[in-house]
């Protein structure tokens, strides 16, 4: 006996009473449940067929060994982590995206990329033969460019991954005097000049060599074509109605070949339409025309901006200046970059490039140095939108900020217009 027996007894006693009357609440539950299923079948149970010990017990497993376990998941965890951030995520096809690298044609017939921050280039694409104007996958993973071939004025569509390995030619010799990346990277739109009227090929990236032309009728590309962000599967180009034909329409078609329809009036002026573009959304289309200014009787050339849902077109004029051309979209399809250009004493057209809101609403921001509207050059936005591009054939590019025309960096000695690499944002 010693001091804690009374206090046993007094509760041996009470749970005994307490279990004497008491019925689990859960037990309703129970019985509604076992009758409504069925007993497990004995084949559904190993241990009726398996000889079992029953009386084994399992001695624990000694530290060091649950800290090997812990310690083996962990490093498979983080080598899972690593591989998974090691595998680039691809840039969106349109709108705003992150910049990359810039990859250009040098003289000597390689392609090099370059750091625009740096100014380093490293050769990514070598050897004997002649390589240009390479143009990055809309996601930045491929890089499309052309080969010289054999036959004289005739080159090679090549594609290879974004780094330059994996070369791969995608066509014979042709005259591509254009050519824009599908959406999804798997086809490329090319208008080959090589026989006496041009065609639209669909060249098939993921397969070499399955080159298809479409079937127009008629209808004669000239130019330009591209696809529309916002249908799957369809192209817009410019072209003239018949072969050989004095007169300028823009019209859209499926990869396809089907569904071809003209979008725009075809016009008795073959220099009508000039450098269309779509925007990042696809809801709108610009394009230049040689034309009176609204109100004026002198000709000159003028920007256009196309509602294609509602087929309105708006005749631009975003600066008081003689003429405004080649206009581009910025990524998130606010603004447009364009070139103005106006007439001074001597009768040159100097020229410069703008920033302005698409609707033309707002202040008009001046970006880089004026130049003769003669000396060849090609400009655009960067994948961020946030600098601006501008190169001059032959000589120099050069990087501007958009937010104030600001130049960011020295003018590198890219002799060509190159392609800027979209990466995921």
């Amino acid at each position: 006996m010693n001091r804690t027996d009374g206090f046993d007894h007094l509760v041996s006693d009470w749970l005994h009473a307490d279990a004497e009357h008491r019925v689990p609440e859960h037990l309703d539950a129970v019985l509604r449940r076992t009758r409504s299923e069925r007993q497990r079948p004995a084949w559904s149970s190993l241990e009726r067929w398996l000889p079992v010990q029953t009386t084994l017990r399992f001695a624990p497993a000694p530290r060091v060994a649950w800290l090997l376990v812990v310690l083996g998941l962990a490093l498979a965890l983080a080598a899972v982590a690593l591989v998974a951030g090691s595998r680039r995520q691809p840039a969106p096809p349109f709108g705003v995206a992150r910049n990359g690298s810039v990859a250009y044609g040098a003289a000597d017939g390689d392609i090099y990329t370059v750091d625009p921050t740096t100014g380093k280039s490293t050769a990514i694409i070598t050897g004997p033969t002649r390589d240009e104007t390479p143009d990055f996958s809309r996601d930045g993973s491929m890089l499309l460019f052309a080969r010289a071939s054999d036959s004289a004025g005739k080159w090679i569509l090549m594609a290879a991954d974004a780094n330059g390995t994996n070369q791969r030619a995608l066509t014979g010799p042709i005259d591509p005097t254009w050519n824009e990346w599908s959406p999804d990277g798997t086809q490329v739109a090319v208008i080959d000049a090589a026989a006496a009227s041009p065609v639209l090929l669909i060249v098939d990236v993921t397969s070499p060599g399955a080159v298809r032309a479409l079937d127009l009728g008629l209808v004669e590309p000239a130019g330009w074509v591209d696809w529309r962000p916002s249908e799957s599967g369809e192209l817009i180009l410019r072209g003239r109605p018949e072969p050989g034909s004095s007169e300028m329409g823009m019209y859209a078609v499926r990869s396809d070949g089907t569904h071809l329809r003209p979008i725009l009036p075809v016009v008795p002026n073959d220099a009508a339409y000039n450098d269309p573009r779509i925007s990042p959304d696809g809801s709108l289309l610009t394009f230049w025309n040689w034309e009176n200014l609204a109100g004026s009787d002198s000709p000159d050339g003028w920007t256009h901006v196309v509602d294609l849902q509602s087929g309105v077109d708006t005749q631009m004029h975003y600066d008081r200046f003689a003429a405004e051309v080649h206009a581009v979209f910025s990524p998130d399809a606010r603004r447009m970059l364009v070139e103005r250009q106006s007439i001074v004493a001597t009768g040159s057209s100097p020229s410069q490039l703008i920033i302005a809101a698409v609707d033309g609403s707002g202040v008009v921001l001046p970006i880089g140095p004026v130049f003769p509207y003669d000396q060849p050059h090609t400009f655009g936005f960067s994948p961020d939108g946030q600098q601006v591009i501008l190169t001059f054939d032959g000589a120099t590019t050069q990087f501007f900020r958009a937010s104030d025309g600001a130049e960011l960096t020295g003018p590198l000695a890219v002799p060509a217009y190159p392609g800027w690499q979209r990466l995921a944002p």
